[in-house]
């Protein structure tokens, strides 16, 4: 049985992931507290006997910059420091995003972890996998947090004016399409970057026009959308007016 160990497990990705995860055949899920990161050795009792570790943890915003690049690079360092004191080398993937090229702190703290896992994973004879994430949207991503679709839908739903701030092309893909990428590479062996395909491209205002129609008319395929993507885009929306998504 393959044993598969998540960090950031309650966030966004994590929730959808393990549930993924917890479906396939001879594998063993744990995940890993956030609390861990801070006592090393019930991080070392995490990584100790992981065939795999997907490193989700991270923070996207914070007030001072400096403390989101630091927060973020730690996290990959003591990941790190945890594996090379119990001479663990799992196959570790790493959610990086599109945004790992920008000069922002968050972009460069993802840039650095890449650098850092594979520095690890050559000087061990490991195997690693930095994905690249496009920007992914469905049920459950936090509100006014990182996530333009999840502002939308809530907003929509709740006699909120939407606000564009941007309107850049963005890429997305849906959660549950991610996650099960994502599961399909448990058995990669390698070192490897590799960039997520996403679903579909658009401009942010083409998105909110497609939640603007979901909530004068309901359900209907956009132009330019199949059939799935519409569905999956509907399933988003509805979901954000329910009670239980307002945080």
């Amino acid at each position: 049985m393959k044993c598969i160990g998540v960090t950031g497990a309650h966030g966004f990705i994590g929730r959808h992931l393990v549930r993924q995860l917890s479906i396939m055949q001879d594998v063993k899920v744990v995940t890993c507290p956030s609390d861990s990161f801070a006592d090393s050795g019930a991080l070392q009792v995490f990584v100790r006997d992981c065939d795999v570790i997907i490193h989700l943890a991270a923070i996207s915003r914070d007030p001072d910059e400096k403390v989101l690049y630091a927060t973020n690079v730690g996290l990959v360092q003591k990941l790190i420091a945890a594996m090379m004191a119990t001479d663990s080398t799992p196959l570790v993937m790493f959610a990086s995003s599109s945004h790992e090229n920008r000069e922002t702190a968050y972009g460069m703290s993802k840039r650095e972890g890449q650098r850092l896992f594979m520095d690890w994973a050559n000087a061990n004879n490991a195997s690693y996998a930095g994905l690249v994430l496009p920007n992914v949207y469905g049920p459950g991503a936090r509100v006014y947090h990182c996530s333009f679709v999840a502002n939308f839908a809530y907003q929509l739903n709740h006699g909120i004016e939407p606000c564009l701030m941007v309107d850049a092309p963005m890429r997305l893909i849906y959660i549950d399409r991610l996650c099960k990428i994502i599961a399909e590479r448990i058995d990669f062996s390698g070192i490897e970057r590799v960039e997520i395909p996403w679903d579909f491209e658009r401009k942010v205002s083409e998105m909110l026009a497609v939640f603007v129609g979901f909530k004068k008319h309901g359900f209907f395929i956009p132009d330019g959308f199949c059939e799935t993507d519409a569905r999956n885009l509907y399933a988003t929306y509805v979901s954000y007016g329910e009670e239980l998504n307002e945080r």
